[in-house]
């Protein structure tokens, strides 16, 4: 049983800063959406007064990992991927991830 089973109404957009902005101005009952994607978009995107009636529903639904790509055919990818990984394991280890993420709302 799914979202087709249980008789909702669904509309399908192409962007999740579509179904919150829809969400915001009761245009729809709920929306699925990445949670700190959504909030970075509540955050950016809506007023502080719009912010506060939007709630999240626990527990998510489903939980994805999430994966960040580089293109083979784009120069130097693997030197890429290492400097990336290194620079966010530096983040990571000296706490700067969090507070950049935190500043976020995330």
């Amino acid at each position: 049983p799914g979202f087709d089973d249980a008789g909702l109404d669904l509309q399908v957009v192409t962007t999740d800063k579509q179904n919150i902005l829809k969400l915001s101005d009761a245009r729809i009952d709920l929306a699925l959406v990445d949670k700190e994607l959504g909030k970075y978009i509540i955050k950016t995107e809506l007023s502080s007064k719009k912010a506060m009636e939007i709630d999240w529903i626990e527990p998510p639904i489903k939980i994805e990992p999430q994966y960040l790509m580089f293109s083979k055919k784009a120069k130097n990818y693997l030197q890429k991927q290492v400097a990336f990984n290194k620079g966010l394991k530096v983040l990571t280890e000296s706490g700067e991830l969090k507070r950049i993420l935190e500043s976020y709302g995330m």
